[in-house]
């Protein structure tokens, strides 16, 4: 069944995709409306950009 799905959506011209398994806090946390980290939620500094970012499950 999986795999019909997946030829049905291949034939509309979608794509299948990998979501980041990393995500900058706050666009993750606008989705979660009501919801919030974890306390020993594990977060990492981007060097870059200099904004935390956390795993996305």
């Amino acid at each position: 069944m999986t795999r019909a799905l997946l030829d049905a959506m291949d034939g509309h011209g979608y794509d299948r995709v990998q979501p980041p398994t990393i995500e900058f806090e706050k666009p993750l946390a606008s989705r979660m409306a009501g919801i919030s980290l974890a306390p020993d939620a594990p977060l990492w500094w981007d060097p870059a950009s200099r904004r935390p970012a956390c795993a996305a499950t």
